[in-house]
């Protein structure tokens, strides 16, 4: 780290007068730049500080830091070079050469960084009040870049494309259905694609984990064109699932997230709820009262199960009156005193079931029955 901290230039501290002032915002210019992974970059940064009004003494920067600008998580110790103190009011400017050895990027990329933040903190030394700036640094040359545009010869991803054997983007199949995904890639040169296939089941959200369920290491030859299949894709829980493939670079340690956005691709399929799954409904016509026990056929991995009891308006659309929630190591159900206190003597109802597993996802669910209420 001697070394690496050698590398880096700094700058002269400069002279110092006498007056009170405090900063009141750092910038950079440039805002932003751009390194390339293993060769070493020279950096000219300016940091434009700014006073609040009247005179000052300037500002103190003992040292800068560098960090993942995504995290903000440090990377390695700090840099100990001094901006010194200027004297003046309104805006001043720090001049800095910022180095960075071409093994210590290689270094951080291999970490997974993909962008650098290099930061200092200017101080006023009157009151201790410290304001700090930030230039991003943007890794490129990685091997996922590589990927993406080859030196000659080199293998080149130019295109993926992720639909199913249907031809459709986004599939809808029944529960338990045989389905896989299938990658089209466009590429040129040759070389072996180093990928994963990766799935989110339903009830993620915005947060879908995805988990890792097959890899793939193919060799692929001069044809500029080849079309992948995945696994088998699960099926056996109703509702919207996420599939994607992410390219892999060759060096990088395993991950279950795709390196960045451009290194993968991704659709969804949806598994359908079976009509009709929750059979054995009883009373399925008849009456029913205080005591009456409503009975179905139980469903494995069933953590819980919702009644219904619906009314048919006018129209003949069913509409929610009320229900319960019952255990799902019980399919069956004796009425509360609160459920029938929302029914009307005489008056004909639908009932119908639905399981839940401990997630609470669907499961299954059942036609409906009718049954009369007699209290």
């Amino acid at each position: 780290m001697r070394h690496f901290n050698s590398m880096l230039a700094s700058c002269v501290l400069l002279g110092l007068n006498a007056a009170h002032a405090d900063v009141v915002s750092v910038r950079t210019l440039p805002a932003r730049a751009s390194a390339t992974v293993g060769q070493d970059v020279s950096l000219n940064v300016t940091w434009q500080v700014t006073f609040e009004a009247g005179d000052t003494i300037g500002a103190g920067s003992p040292g800068g830091t560098f960090v993942n600008a995504a995290s903000g998580a440090p990377l390695g110790l700090g840099v100990p070079t001094t901006l010194g103190n200027r004297a003046g009011g309104g805006v001043q400017l720090y001049p800095e050469t910022v180095s960075i050895p071409g093994a210590t990027l290689a270094a951080w990329q291999r970490q997974g960084v993909r962008r650098i933040g290099y930061r200092r903190a200017f101080v006023s030394p009157a009151s201790g009040q410290s304001v700090t700036g930030q230039i991003v640094i943007d890794l490129a040359g990685s091997e996922l870049e590589e990927l993406r545009n080859p030196t000659s010869g080199a293998l080149g991803v130019l295109r993926m494309e992720l639909t199913f054997p249907s031809g459709k983007r986004i599939e809808i199949v029944e529960r338990n259905s045989a389905l896989v995904a299938r990658l089209t890639l466009a590429y040129s040169g040759s070389g072996t694609l180093r990928g994963r296939w990766q799935v989110a089941e339903p009830g993620g959200g915005a947060n879908a984990f995805f988990r890792t369920v097959s890899l793939v290491r193919v060799s692929l030859a001069a044809t500029q064109r080849a079309t992948l299949d995945s696994p088998q894709l699960p099926t056996n829980l109703s509702g919207r699932y996420a599939v994607r493939f992410c390219l892999e670079p060759e060096a990088a340690a395993p991950i279950e997230e795709c390196a960045d956005s451009t290194a993968g691709v991704q659709t969804l399929y949806e598994v359908l709820v079976p009509d009709g799954a929750i059979a054995g409904l009883s009373p399925a016509q008849g009456p029913a009262g205080p005591g009456s026990v409503f009975r179905w056929h139980a469903v494995q991995d069933a953590s819980i199960y919702q009644l219904q009891i619906l009314s048919a308006d006018a129209d003949g659309t069913p509409r929610f009156v009320t229900g319960l929630l019952v255990p799902g190591n019980a399919p069956d159900a004796v009425l509360s005193r609160l459920t029938l206190s929302k029914l009307i003597p005489g008056q004909r109802y639908l009932w119908r079931v639905t399981a839940h597993d401990a997630d609470g996802r669907l499961l299954a669910r059942s036609d409906s029955a009718e049954f009369m209420y007699r209290p």
